[in-house]
């Protein structure tokens, strides 16, 4: 994305075993006053979601800012025993698929961490899972800032249109 990717180590929540963070920002990406300690509250409040609505966690939160849209990599995920259980027994789209529909049902709980902690509304969500490596992303489409063009929302992306 052209900007800076940083690694940090964060405290480590009781009873949770992620502790690495990392973020990348395209340039001019948000409204100031965008800062790491939001990406870092931002990280922690998802994973908290994250944690308290499957039992377990992930190794390492990554966070992608651009102008409009957050996306979020929850690396080396936790899998429940019973997951586990499925994909061993030859079923693991049934994992990817409960797990998607779930997502579907929580999507406000995560819109509103989003929004509570950016202070942007959130437009659109969308999730996904991939087993191998076993990860899940999240990707936030937020409202654009009023007052700000279109070019300079997609500034640092690469964006074509249709003539």
């Amino acid at each position: 994305m052209g900007g800076m990717r940083e690694l940090r180590r964060e405290p480590r929540p009781e009873g949770n075993r992620w502790d690495r963070v990392w973020t990348e920002r395209a340039p001019a990406t948000m409204p100031e006053p965008w800062t790491q300690e939001i990406e870092a509250k931002l990280a922690r409040e998802l994973m908290a979601i994250h944690r308290d609505s499957y039992g377990k966690g992930a190794a390492e939160v990554g966070i992608l800012v651009a102008e409009d849209a957050i996306v979020v990599f929850f690396d080396d995920l936790e899998l429940q025993p019973n997951e586990e259980f499925l994909i061993d027994a030859g079923v693991a789209d049934q994992v990817i698929e409960t797990r998607r529909r779930f997502q579907q049902a929580i999507e406000g709980t995560f819109r509103a961490a989003v929004e509570r902690v950016t202070g942007r509304r959130v437009t659109s969500f969308a999730s996904a899972m991939k087993l191998d490596p076993t990860y899940a992303v999240e990707v936030f489409r937020l409202a654009p800032v009023p007052g700000r063009s279109a070019a300079d929302r997609f500034q640092g992306f690469i964006r074509e249109k249709e003539d």
